[in-house]
Parts: C-alpha cells; structure tokens; sequence
C-alpha cells in the first residue's frame, strides 16, 4: 500500500462513493451532488454492485450480484448521464 501511494499522486485524495440514484440527484438549486462534491476536490465515484449475497445451499459462501449492464452504468455516470 505504501507504494501505492508514492506512486500515484491521487491516491490521497479525498473520494465520495455514491449509490446509482444518489449519482442522478441534485440539490435544490439544481446541481448535480456528482458535480457539488467535485467543485469541493473530492473525487466521485458509484457504487456498483447490489450487494453479497450468500450461495444457495453452501455454508458461509457469498458472492456480489448486480453486475450485469456494468459497463453501461459506468459509461453513463462518466458521461454525467
């Protein structure tokens, strides 16, 4: 991890995980949250997945869900769709 952050600048810079639906919302004067947190240095990012799951009939196995139409949630969010 230490090389991580003496390798890549941003590494310390401050990041806001939001959830789809948050992504969209704005705030009453009509900004996009995407867009207030990013005015203020904080890098935002989306939340993915929809959470673990555990599998059926195995004891202590979980897996994530909700990663089919990945690459369509991340393109939409990186163009501020």
């Amino acid at each position: 991890m230490t090389a991580i952050h003496r390798t890549k600048p941003r590494c310390a810079d401050p990041r806001g995980l939001l959830s789809e639906e948050t992504s969209y919302q704005s705030t009453e004067k009509g900004e996009r949250f995407v867009v207030l947190i990013d005015k203020q240095g904080v890098i935002p990012g989306i939340k993915l997945d929809l959470g673990v799951v555990s599998f059926a009939e195995s004891l202590g196995e979980a897996t994530t869900q909700g990663f089919g139409g990945l690459a369509q949630i991340a393109t939409a969010f990186e163009k501020g769709e």
